[in-house]
Formats: structure tokens, C-alpha cells, sequence
């Protein structure tokens, strides 16, 4: 500023007597150059002096007047940024008419939240929302506030994942929908990061109509948590790691299951029933030549019934009973026509005459000792065909073979198991006196076994077969008493068998499926018993009623069988005990035999076998005999 230009005279110099409180000034010649302090606005004043020939002027006051700056000027601002984030806005930049000293929102946005701080705007988008949101701000300096501008964003959706459990057994796949509990789709991809431990199991994240998917085979040996960690993306971005648990329970004890206990219970009691099915077979047959009731054949199929012979003279019974005491098997000297040998109970084959016979038997029953699950109702068949020989008045020697089959119904789920059997058997009989005999049987079967079994867990059906052989033996030894009309017979038997079924693998189901190792079955049964028999003649028909009792016990200790899953051969095994292996039972009995004048003989009797393991078995028999040469 010229300052001298009001003022009169001849000036030299102008000096600074008093600076300004609001800038700076200096003298530059006859000037003064003043410079607000930055931000500043209003009234500023200086004091100087002027310089001439004549002197220095007294001090004189300059009065300025600063004009205030203009107001910032903001300006629109677009972004765009996922749900759920947050996004910073230097509201500054590109702003004019700085500096700046605050900003502030001037319409809020619709959704979202924003915050301020200094000149920096944050906003955060809520985790749900898709779209455009918008707010309004200033600006300020120290000359005032800017006129509002807009912000615009775009917020996309941000792919998020849940936490998610879930329970599995070990060996069986599993599937969850990984979509499903996701949020910000559409998704474009799927990604599996890891499965730890690594050991638990197979995963595969696949596309499906519904979204992604997760399949999930645990090991068949792993038992446990496992924890699967994966991401999803859509068209904006990856979502964070997520986490998938998934509690492996090992598997079942199949030692305990009812089903796999049934199975293995049947099969060893059928195979006990075979070898007894046998036994019962040659000890009718046994019994036939103790009464001298064995002829050159006899056919007793569903049971060895006696054999009647016609007397060689007539009717007279006296005159048969007496050829008798020529023919094996010792009798007395005299009987009278009211014994049971004289009314129909004929002696057999001379010495050194073979027989041929045959016999069978059809039982039907149950055994529940498992309870109702296990329970099994079997049906069993047993044929026997043999020969034997009079080798003496007190000895006699035989042999056969035989076949049976059973099948057995375990519970109600459709288990069940089905056997045959093949045997070869020898037998003796020895009496030394009229009254007391010992007799013996030695065979040996071919066991073929089949099984279906219910899978509880999965509901499947697995089948196996397997293969198996056994020895049995029985000795019998009795005494008769031989009344005028009746014959009681009181005796004791020991039934021995010992059956080894080889081990074998079940098909049909890659989980559940067992393989069970070699088994034996032991059978050891002692009975006492006695057999009463009778016998009248009507119109030509000879009638022989007879009834028979027995108690027995099964001497032989639990069955053990150890089985594991086919499909892990190193993984410990199982062992599960069989059911009712030792066990005492009664057995009643009551049939007929008719003997006919052209030499047939109908045969026809009951027997219930009464369990304490509260099974029960039962027989219906039917026997036709035809003496040759009649």
C-alpha cells in the first residue's frame, strides 16, 4: 500500500512504528506490504512513520479491513462395496477451498450406518443388504460450510458361512447342503480347504440343483469329531473359511446285536439238531432190534417204527415167539399169547440175514432264548437209510447214511439261516441177557450252511455260506421189564457231537457286512428216560399203544464265535456268546402201532420236547412198514 499518497511534502522513508496483530507487514520504499494471517478475516491495523527534510512525522495509523475466503465446495461421490463391510470416504479429496476443517452428514443414509471422523466418512453397510444406498455431507473451513453433496454406493452381496454340526457313523456317507445355511448368493463356487485330522475321512463339494453340497465318508476305522473347513464365492467375492463338524460314532458292537446272535445261534443249534436227527434215527432203529421187530426191510420214514412179522403157522403167537429164541436177540423159553411178544412185538432176521431199513423224522418248534428279536422257529428233516446184521443171538452190526435239512426263521425282520447235512454212520448192538442191552452209534457229517441276515443299522440284507463237519456218537444201555401184557423199558443214553463250521464273510452290504471266524459246536446231552408198550389183538388187527419219557441235560458249556467287519481284516475282533447252549429239557411222548394179518404196519406218534430256555420242539410221525415175503 502506497501510504504516502495522501500525504504532503517531500517523504524519503516510511518505517514500521507498530505491526499488525492479524498478518505481517514490511516497508518496502515508500510502501507498505501487508499479509493477513492465513484463515483470517476482519479488522487489522499497523503504525508508522514518514521521513523528510524536514523530520520525522508523528505516528500515524493504518486501519485494513481483510475480506473473508470462499466456503469449501464437495463434491458426489460413487463407490460401491460388499454387505456387511466398511467403507471409507476422504470427503477431501477433490474438494475445493480448503483447508478443511470438519465434515458432516447432512441427510443420513436409508440403511447402513455412517460415521465421521475429521474429514473422513465411514460407512458400514448392514449384513443383509443388496443394492444402491445413498447420503448426503458438507464440508467446512474457517469461511463456512460447503453447499451438500452425494454419496452413492453400491452394496453387493457378501458371501457368509454359518457354523454347521452334524452326527455320522463311521463308514456312512453323509451330505449337507453347504448353500443352505449360506448367506449373499447366488454362489458362483465352492471350494474345499482341508479335513483334519486327515485321517477321518473322504470329502467332495459338488454343484447340485439346490446349491453346493458336501459328501462326507468317514473311515470305517475312524471314531471321533472331524472338522471340514471350505469356502464359498459368488460374483463379488470369497466368503471366510468356514467350518463344517462332523461327530463320527464308531460302530456298533455287533457281538451284541440280536440279529447277528440269532443268525449264529440258529446255525448251531441246527447243526445240533442234525447230528440228533441222526441219532434219534439209528436209536429207533436200535430199539427195533432190541424187540426183535426187524425184518429183511422196513420203511419208516418221519420215524424208524417197529416192524410186525407174521407167524409162520397160522395166528398162533406162541409159535413166533418161539422161532424167536433161534433168532438174534435171546428169548425166553415160554411166553404166553397176552405178552407183548406174542401179540405183535416179532423177532427179526435169523443170524447172518442182512436187513435194509429206513427212517426220518419232521420237527417243528422254536427257540426263544435270545428274546423276541432272536427268536427262531425252525422246521427240520432227517432221512436215514441203513443195513444191519444179526452177527449173533446177542450182537448186531449196521451202518447207513442220511441227509437232513432244516430251515430256521430268526425274529421277524426276515433273517433266517438253512442247513443239510450228509452223514455215515455205524451202530451195535450188544445183549447179553434176556433183559439188558448196551447199544452204540458212530457217524460223521458234511455240514452246508446258508445265511440271510437283517443289517439294523441300514436295513440291508447281507448272505453268506460256509461249510462244516461234525462227528457224533450216542451209547445207550437199558433194562426191560417184561410184564403179561406191558413192557417197560427204563434206560439212560449219553448223545455226544463236536461240529467245526468254517469261518466265511457276508456279501451285500461294503459296511456292514461281518466276517466271522471258525466255529465249533459241542453238543453233550445226558438223558434218562423209560419206554412203556402194550399190545392186543382185535378182529385180526394187532394194536401196540406206547408211551415214553425222558428228561435230559445238555452238559456242554457256552458257544464262543469271534466275528469282525469284512471290510477292516486288522481291526480287532469281536466275540459274542451264543444263546442258550446249556440247558435241561423233558421229553413226552405217545404213538401206536397197528399190525395187520397181511403184514403191514401203521405207525403213528407224538413227541413234544419241553425247553427251560422256554423253546420247545415238536414231532409229528407217521411210519408204514411191508414185511417181505407175505
Amino acid at each position: 500500500m502506497d501510504v504516502t499518497r495522501n500525504d504532503s511534502g517531500v517523504i524519503t522513508s516510511v518505517a514500521m512504528v507498530t505491526a499488525p496483530q492479524h498478518g505481517t507487514a514490511m516497508v518496502s520504499g515508500l510502501n507498505i506490504l501487508y499479509t493477513p494471517a492465513p484463515n483470517y478475516f476482519g479488522s487489522d491495523s499497523l503504525r508508522y512513520t514518514v521521513t523528510g527534510p524536514g523530520g520525522t512525522s508523528a505516528p500515524a495509523t493504518l486501519t485494513l479491513t481483510v475480506s473473508a475466503g470462499s466456503v469449501p465446495v464437495a463434491t458426489a461421490r460413487t463407490a460401491a462395496l460388499l454387505a456387511g463391510t466398511t467403507l471409507t470416504i476422504k470427503a477431501a479429496d477433490g474438494a475445493s477451498n480448503g483447508p478443511f476443517t470438519a465434515a458432516a452428514i447432512s441427510t443420513p443414509p436409508a440403511s447402513g450406518t455412517v460415521a465421521v471422523q475429521g474429514t473422513d466418512l465411514l460407512y458400514t453397510a448392514a449384513q443383509d443388504a443388496t443394492g444402491q444406498v445413498s447420503f448426503d455431507y458438507t464440508l467446512s473451513n474457517v469461511f463456512g460450510v460447503s453447499q451438500p453433496a452425494r454419496v452413492t454406493l453400491t452394496v453387493n452381496p457378501a458371501p457368509t458361512v454359518a457354523p454347521m454340526a452334524t452326527d455320522a457313523a463311521a463308514g456312512r456317507p453323509v451330505q449337507l447342503n453347504l448353500s443352505r445355511g449360506a448367506r449373499g448368493g447366488p454362489f458362483t463356487a465352492a471350494n474345499l480347504l482341508a479335513v483334519m485330522p486327515a485321517t477321518a475321512g473322504t470329502a467332495v463339494i459338488r454343484s447340485g440343483a439346490d446349491g453346493y453340497v458336501l459328501d462326507f465318508t468317514p473311515a470305517a476305522a475312524f471314531a471321533g469329531a472331524a472338522q471340514i473347513t471350505y469356502t464359498l464365492s459368488n460374483a463379488f467375492a470369497t466368503s471366510a473359511p468356514g467350518v463344517v463338524t462332523i461327530t463320527v460314532a464308531p460302530r456298533s458292537d455287533p457281538s451284541k446285536d440280536a440279529e447277528v446272535r440269532g443268525i449264529l445261534s440258529a446255525q448251531a443249534d441246527a447243526a445240533r439238531r442234525m447230528a440228533m436227527g441222526q441219532i434219534n434215527n439209528f436209536q429207533r432203529r436200535l430199539e427195533q432190534l432190541r424187540s426183535g421187530a426187524a425184518d429183511s426191510f422196513s420203511n419208516g420214514i418221519t420215524l424208524g417204527a417197529a416192524n410186525a412179522q407174521r407167524p409162520r403157522r397160522g395166528n398162533d403167537s406162541t409159535l413166533a415167539l418161539q422161532e424167536a429164541n433161534r433168532r438174534y436177540l435171546v428169548q425166553a423159553d415160554t411166553a404166553s399169547p397176552a405178552t407183548p411178544q406174542a401179540a405183535g412185538l416179532q423177532p427179526g432176521a435169523l443170524p447172518g440175514d442182512w436187513s435194509l431199513w429206513t427212517g426220518g423224522a419232521l420237527n417243528f418248534g422254536s427257540a426263544r432264548g435270545g428274546g423276541r428279536d432272536s427268536a427262531t422257529d425252525f422246521t427240520t428233516s432227517g432221512l436215514s437209510l441203513g443195513a444191519d446184521r444179526a452177527l449173533s443171538e446177542t450182537f448186531a452190526l449196521g451202518g447207513g447214511v442220511g441227509y437232513g435239512h432244516e430251515r430256521s426263521d430268526v425274529g421277524d425282520k426276515g433273517s433266517r439261516s438253512s442247513v443239510d447235512s450228509y452223514s455215515v454212520a455205524l451202530y451195535a448192538s450188544y445183549r447179553p441177557t434176556e433183559r439188558f442191552y448196551a447199544d452204540g452209534l458212530l457217524g460223521y457229517q458234511w455240514l452246508d450252511l446258508d445265511a440271510r441276515r437283517h443289517v439294523t443299522e441300514s436295513g440291508n440284507a447281507v448272505h453268506g455260506r460256509r461249510d462244516g463237519t461234525q462227528w457224533f456218537a450216542s451209547l445207550s444201555s437199558g433194562y426191560r421189564f417184561i410184564g403179561r401184557t406191558l413192557e417197560v423199558t427204563p434206560y439212560g443214553r449219553l448223545d455226544v457231537a463236536r461240529a467245526r463250521l468254517d469261518g466265511f464273510t457276508e456279501q451285500g452290504d461294503a459296511i456292514h457286512a461281518l466276517a466271522y471266524q471258525a466255529q465249533t459246536v459241542n453238543l453233550s446231552t445226558a438223558t434218562v428216560g423209560a419206554l412203556a408198550r402194550w399190545a392186543f389183538k382185535r378182529n385180526g388187527t394187532v394194536w401196540m399203544p406206547q408211551l415214553r419219557a425222558e428228561f435230559g441235560r445238555d452238559l456242554q458249556g457256552s458257544d464262543d464265535v469271534r466275528l469282525g467287519y469284512a471290510d477292516l481284516p486288522g481291526a480287532p475282533l469281536y466275540r459274542t456268546t451264543l444263546y442258550g447252549t446249556s440247558r435241561s429239557h423233558g421229553l413226552l411222548g405217545a404213538g401206536i402201532n397197528l399190525r395187520t394179518d397181511s403184514a403191514w404196519l401203521l405207525r403213528a406218534e407224538y413227541q413234544t420236547r419241553l425247553d427251560s430256555s422256554s423253546g420247545n420242539d415238536q414231532s409229528i410221525v407217521l411210519g408204514v412198514e411191508k414185511a417181505f415175503g407175505h
